[in-house]
C-alpha cells in the first residue's frame, strides 16, 4: 500500500495488534500474520504467539507480556493467549 491508500479490513487486526505490542512489548515481535480469523506474531526471540481474535487484545498483550518476563522461553514452540486467562506455553518436541 501507498500512504493515503485504505487499509484492507484483512489487515485491521494485525495493525491492532502491531499497535498494542509498540507500547507494551517493544521489539519482541519480529512479524504478525493473519490467517482468516487467526491472528499470530512471530517472536524476535523465537517461537510464536496465538492471539485468535483480537477481542479482549489489552488482556491478551498483558498476558503475552507477563509470560515474557516470567517464564523460561527457551525452546519456545508457541504461546497462546486466546484466553488471556489461561495462557498455555508449549516447548519444542525435540527439547528436553
Amino acid at each position: 500500500t501507498e500512504p493515503g491508500d485504505h487499509l484492507p479490513a484483512s489487515s485491521r487486526g494485525v495493525l491492532a495488534v502491531a499497535s498494542a505490542l509498540s507500547v507494551s512489548a517493544p521489539g519482541a515481535v519480529a512479524e504478525l500474520d493473519a490467517s482468516g480469523d487467526e491472528l499470530w506474531a512471530r517472536l524476535s526471540a523465537g517461537g510464536d504467539v496465538r492471539f485468535g481474535d483480537t477481542r479482549q487484545l489489552t488482556a491478551k498483550v498483558q498476558s503475552l507480556v507477563t509470560m515474557l518476563q516470567q517464564v523460561d522461553l527457551s525452546c519456545l514452540d508457541v504461546v497462546d493467549v486466546r484466553l488471556p486467562g489461561s495462557p498455555v506455553l508449549t516447548r519444542e518436541d525435540a527439547c528436553s
